[in-house]
């Protein structure tokens, strides 16, 4: 799916916002390198879930994008790296 991102953990959370709890889900990956991501969903729900098939699913769209967007941020440093070491070879 990912070409420089392995996901390694996706887990619901519970925070409470205002006396009331909600839940998301939060990511852990592992980028280029070992290095640590984390992402959580920019998306709460309150408890208990109302639709929590559709409601889980939107949740696992959004970490989907935000993982799509580290994705892309590798790919162009990476291509940024190749084309640099080229520019140097000629």
């Amino acid at each position: 799916m990912f070409k420089h991102i392995k996901v390694t953990t996706i887990r619901p959370y519970s925070t409470k916002v205002r006396g009331v709890w909600h839940e998301g889900i939060q990511c852990a990956a592992r980028g280029p390198r070992n290095k640590k991501i984390r992402v959580s969903s920019s998306m709460i729900f309150p408890k208990p879930l109302l639709d929590s098939t559709k409601q889980t699913e939107e949740m696992v769209k959004d970490i989907y994008s935000q993982l799509a967007v580290k994705e892309k941020e590798y790919e162009l440093f990476y291509k940024g790296i190749g084309e640099h070491k080229l520019k140097q070879s000629k």
